[in-house]
């Protein structure tokens, strides 16, 4: 179990002892799945509205009976698709690298000096745009050139936006 301090999307903060299941990435960022204590419900929470965590000692309850991790960690929650899937590639530095089947579940991962290249089909350029950006410096999308130039312009803005936070 875990303690978090969670923040809603009204601001609103709350403390809470959470079992936590799966991460997975979505268009809109981190989530995770587990069982919330305070609700006594299994919710998602984003990752970026977690203020503080803390690790209890005390014992999670069984998961439900079907959740399956992967699937969740893999599969897109956000409805059904509004583009044709395409093949994107996302290249890794070689300590991203040793991730790629994790990150990229059903992608073709090929090795290349310095790190690899996941190759995957997917319908949403932007939601793997922006989970390569959240991957840090070590990955970046390199096709198709539509996609590469989607992740150059996010990680242009989120650049810019943390030197409007820096100079606060």
């Amino acid at each position: 179990m875990a303690r978090i301090r969670y923040r809603d999307a009204a601001g609103r903060e709350t403390e809470r002892e959470v079992s936590v299941l799966g991460l997975g990435w979505r268009e809109e960022g981190w989530l995770f799945a587990g069982f919330c204590e305070l609700r006594q419900a299994w919710r998602l929470f984003r990752v970026e509205r977690v203020e503080a965590v803390r690790v209890t000692r005390r014992r999670a309850p069984a998961p439900p009976g079907r959740f399956d991790a992967r699937a969740f960690a893999t599969e897109d929650l956000a409805g059904p698709s509004r583009t044709p899937a395409a093949r994107v590639a996302v290249a890794l530095d070689a300590a991203l690298a040793r991730f790629a089947s994790a990150l990229f579940p059903s992608a073709l991962v090929e090795a290349r000096a310095g790190g690899c290249v996941a190759h995957l089909r997917s319908d949403r350029a932007e939601g793997v745009a922006g989970l390569a950006l959240s991957l840090g410096p070590g990955a970046r999308v390199v096709a198709p050139p539509e996609a590469g130039a989607l992740f150059a312009s996010l990680a242009a803005a989120w650049e810019r936006q943390r030197e409007r936070d820096r100079d606060r």
